[in-house]
């Protein structure tokens, strides 16, 4: 049996589920679960048709001596503009006057 017609099967256990449950609420429950199961069947479907291509696990991809060498880590975080220091500011009023 392919991954599709077990997706099948699923959603047609779900029907039966929701024809038989006296809640509302769990009776729509399983019919969006039945949906969704048809939904992973037609995508299952769809993706029968592609091949893998990736390599097993098992088998290196490169000979051992050909990997690169790593690369020492880089910063991409700029560093903060210089601080610059301005003299205090001395605030006069006319009550700090004196004249």
């Amino acid at each position: 049996m392919t991954p599709a017609d077990h997706y099948r099967v699923k959603a047609g256990d779900l029907a039966a589920l929701s024809k038989a449950e006296t809640d509302p609420l769990g009776k729509a429950e399983y019919q969006r679960l039945s949906q969704a199961y048809l939904r992973l069947a037609e995508q299952a479907d769809r993706n029968a048709g592609y091949v893998n291509v990736r390599p097993p696990f098992d088998q290196p991809q490169r000979p051992p001596g050909d990997r690169p060498q790593p690369q020492q880590a880089r910063s991409f975080i700029a560093a903060p503009p210089p601080v610059k220091m301005y003299k205090p500011l001395l605030l006069t009023t006319a009550a700090t006057v004196k004249r």
